[in-house]
């Protein structure tokens, strides 16, 4: 039955990716049954909390979830506490994030506070 859902959330992440390409967080499921989330901002703070989380509670929470930071140039502490937040939605089934693309500014925010422990970081 939890299998069922998830394809039915999986249909709701497929129809809403290509309808709005300028949101900041668009999510599409691999062919591993992972989900991709692409985040289109510059600057990851406390201004991205409601589209990351109207994003995420339309997720499956079983799966693995890789956050590509390619166009992110900067985190601050509020930004990493909405990535706490993410950990602690996906924590009720222990399925792995991944943040993908750092650059090296973010990387090293991102290892300084330890994220590395609680996140693959790439």
């Amino acid at each position: 039955m939890a299998h069922g859902d998830g394809h039915d959330q999986t249909s709701q992440i497929d129809k809403k990716q290509p309808s709005n390409p300028s949101a900041k967080f668009i999510a599409t499921q691999n062919a591993d049954g992972s989900i991709f989330i692409s985040v289109n901002t510059h600057i990851f703070n406390i201004d991205c909390q409601k589209d990351l989380r109207k994003t995420y509670l339309t997720l499956p929470i079983d799966r693995r979830y890789i956050l590509d930071f390619d166009k992110v140039k900067f985190i601050d502490s509020a930004g990493m506490g909405l990535l706490l937040m993410l950990k602690e939605h996906q924590s009720k089934l222990d399925a792995p994030i991944e943040i993908i693309n750092c650059n090296k500014k973010v990387l090293e925010l991102l290892q300084h506070a330890k994220f590395n422990l609680m996140f693959i970081i790439s």
